[in-house]
């Protein structure tokens, strides 16, 4: 099921066999530096079973991201039920690094914005980065996200909330 595009991305649900390769994603160290876990060594089943959780609520999901040019899967979008509060939604997305630095990630942020605002009437979206992540938190701030919470893991790691409330963002 398409769940949006943009003039250069699909975002639809992912197959078994997308599931595949979006394995192959997980397993470079590139992509993964700025995930919570970092981990690498993923398998099919954890990936599998980790989509299935993360679309068994009311709203949002886990979905593949596509290039609509030739339907290669470039990596995965999502909105979670981070919070208790249902009218709030924390984004993520990984993006093989192959595809960085084009303006991929700032058309999907955007769309995912506009949908979650539009179609799922979400009140407020929340983004959590490492700070390190410079990447995401000029993309961030671009879209027009404020700082809520600067603060560190449990780790030690530095990372930055991200909060924007509903709007819907048509500007370049």
């Amino acid at each position: 099921m398409i769940i949006f595009e943009t003039s250069r991305l699909q975002v639809r649900s992912l197959s078994n066999t997308d599931i595949v390769d979006l394995l192959s994603v997980y397993q470079q160290k590139k992509n993964m530096r700025y995930i919570q876990s970092g981990r690498t060594d993923w398998t099919y089943t954890e990936l599998k079973t980790k989509v299935e959780r993360c679309n068994q609520g009311e709203n949002g999901g886990l979905w593949g991201i596509f290039l609509i040019e030739n339907q290669q899967l470039i990596g995965e979008v999502g909105l979670f039920d981070s919070f208790e509060d249902a009218t709030h939604l924390e984004m993520g997305y990984i993006l093989d690094h192959f595809h960085w630095q084009k303006g991929l990630g700032y058309e999907l942020v955007k769309a995912l914005m506009n949908y979650a605002f539009s179609e799922l009437r979400i009140k407020q979206l929340s983004a959590r980065m490492y700070a390190e992540n410079q990447g995401s938190i000029k993309l961030a701030e671009k879209l027009g996200m404020k700082v809520y919470q600067k603060g560190r893991t449990p780790a030690g790691k530095a990372f930055m909330w991200f909060v924007i409330d509903n709007c819907l963002v048509v500007s370049d």
